[in-house]
């Protein structure tokens, strides 16, 4: 059975734009919430800081939906050549 690679990587888009926009929305509240996760975050996106302000939590959000769209694309690929192959026929998939 394949999956839909647009449908899987726009699923997975959407899913971490709304995960740095509800931390990032947390973080205007209260600062100190998810630090180690942005501080994470800030050392793979270039230009997110992670400061608590607006503007950042756009960015954050853009580079969520764009890093989800790329690993929802590449895990759906790899699910649909691995599928390829008959269960315990012999044949390796990777």
């Amino acid at each position: 059975m394949r999956i839909s690679t647009r449908t899987v990587s726009l699923t997975f888009a959407m899913f971490v734009a709304i995960l740095m926009i509800v931390v990032g929305l947390a973080r205007l509240v209260s600062e100190d919430y998810g630090q180690a996760f942005v501080e994470v975050m800030a050392s793979l996106y270039p230009g997110y800081t992670g400061t608590a302000n607006l503007p950042q939590v756009i960015i954050g959000a853009l580079y969520g939906a764009l890093d989800g769209a790329a690993g929802g694309a590449v895990l759906s690929w790899l699910y649909n050549q691995c599928s390829k192959w008959p269960l315990g026929g012999g044949h390796q998939c990777c």
